[in-house]
């Protein structure tokens, strides 16, 4: 919690809103939240002006930008507020799932001491707030909602399962068509749910689960329109897979996530040796279906984790499925005693270990990253110059093009991903952003260096200018004489 602490200073002020991102895409959601409190629509066409992309579900931009209005709208706010009030929203997840966490630790662990419960406690903190999740429950993100509803809907199965079988599925199938409808991807814990009633032969739960779920998606995508279809079936998302992404995203995850990994390499280790061990993990409904539901994670985790923009993201919900495999695991361990308990609490005991020496290299300024506060100087900076400017105005950064950014001005909150897309030469409304440089679109043009192209356009049309308001910027102001030659 130590990191999450220092994290959260940097990145959350009550007294200022601030302006930065805490992870690389959250301005695209942050204007689609936006767009939400204005009544505009959430998904458009990422090739027209202003080249923008959302990629996921209805209900994020609609609970956040319900959330962030009804704060702003109390509080009397202005719009600069929303990223921080946002955020807040996506910290409430992240303490709802770790306390939806604590909850099927406790059940699956048949935790009836302090100790126990202590233990679980521990994990669940680990879950939500460790170095895995880290600066993710401070942005505006569907992850970690879509995390929770796929965890509650585990803990009410395992509440109620096999007891009141019909119920706990229904419960699993309303938690994860909500999980779905923020992020699409997350629908893990149906497939583990699946695995155990497929498993255990409960064919009737089994039916229930594989009609109502498929139904309700059904119907869903007949009622929704093309452009919501496009977005989230990332139609109009190109996929630039590498295997050094993917390499580079599991060595994090593996370092971040040492204390699962390694008490489950050890448990591993311990239960192959007896039939006995196998066959009491076998029986155990949270040990089964979590191991199901990590192995449908895992399935989407591993190749989503390489594709561009991909991040350690695509292991949170697997980090739950692992830590409660953890806690399923005990009762069979503590029942054994002797080295089936120990060697998988030493192999534990080596991964805190390890993952303390990563928290404090982090903390010590060696690797990773703690404070975010520079980027709001530096785009309080850029916003000073942008004041100053004439319109139309272009600043090639995306966060620039939020509203209150750059206000009376169109929102250029271009895709993460745009710039990659010209790249390939897909087609643009007016030829992009460079398309609208060439054709004089702007009176201004803010860049980063002075070599006079952005977006493979030339700013021939335009006068490289200093401005003691733009200091380490470089300000094009449009040329009269082009103007009056396009005449």
């Amino acid at each position: 919690m130590t990191l999450f602490a220092v994290r959260f200073s940097s990145a959350i002020s009550l007294t200022e809103p601030l302006q930065l991102h805490t992870t690389g895409d959250e301005f695209t959601n942050i204007f689609y939240v936006w767009k939400y409190t204005q009544g505009q629509p959430i998904y458009n066409d990422p090739y027209e002006s202003p080249y923008s992309l959302f990629v996921y579900n209805r209900l994020f931009p609609a609970v956040y930008g319900t959330f962030s209005k009804a704060i702003m709208w109390v509080f009397s706010l202005e719009d600069a507020w929303l990223p921080t009030v946002s955020r807040l929203l996506t910290l409430i997840a992240a303490f709802a799932g770790a306390a939806a966490s604590y909850i099927s630790f406790v059940r699956a662990s048949e935790a009836h001491d302090n100790s126990r419960k202590a233990l679980c406690l521990g994990f669940a903190i680990f879950i939500m707030f460790g170095p895995l999740i880290g600066f993710w429950a401070l942005t505006v993100r569907a992850d970690l909602w879509a995390m929770f509803f796929e965890i509650i809907g585990i803990t009410l199965f395992l509440a109620y399962y096999p007891r009141k079988r019909i119920s706990a599925v229904l419960f699993v199938v309303v938690a994860v068509y909500l999980a779905w409808s923020f992020k699409q991807g997350n629908i893990f814990s149906a497939g583990g749910v699946g695995l155990l009633l497929l498993a255990r032969r409960d064919w009737k739960p089994l039916l229930v689960l594989a009609t109502l779920l498929p139904t309700a998606w059904a119907v869903t995508f007949y009622i929704g329109d093309e452009l919501w279809l496009r977005s989230i079936t990332l139609n109009d998302y190109p996929l630039l897979p590498t295997v050094e992404r993917m390499v580079r995203n599991m060595a994090n995850f593996g370092v971040k996530s040492g204390p699962l990994l390694f008490f489950l390499a050890a448990l591993a280790a311990v239960a192959f040796k007896s039939r006995d061990r196998l066959m009491s993990l076998w029986r155990n409904d949270a040990f089964m279906l979590t191991s199901g539901a990590a192995a449908c994670a895992l399935t989407l985790s591993i190749p989503a984790s390489a594709q561009h923009g991909g991040a350690e993201n695509y292991f949170f919900t697997l980090s739950y499925f692992l830590g409660l495999m953890i806690m399923a695991s005990l009762p069979m361990l503590v029942r054994e005693g002797g080295a089936a308990l120990k060697w998988p609490i030493l192999a534990g005991s080596v991964g805190w270990g390890t993952l303390l020496v990563a928290v404090i290299l982090v903390l010590s300024g060696v690797a990773g990253v703690t404070d975010i506060r520079p980027q709001h100087e530096a785009y309080t900076r850029m916003k000073q110059c942008a004041d100053t400017l004439p319109r139309p105005l272009f600043i090639n950064t995306p966060y620039m093009g939020l509203p209150w950014m750059t206000p009376g001005n169109t929102p250029y909150v271009f895709s993460f991903v745009y710039y990659k897309e010209r790249a390939l030469g897909k087609k643009f409304q007016d030829g992009g952003i460079g398309g609208l440089i060439a054709k004089g679109a702007f009176n201004a043009v803010v860049a980063f260096d002075s070599e006079g192209v952005v977006d493979g356009a030339s700013l021939d049309g335009y006068t490289l200018t200093e401005r003691p308001q733009c200091p380490d910027l470089y300000v094009y102001l449009r040329n009269p004489s082009a103007e009056q030659g396009r005449k």
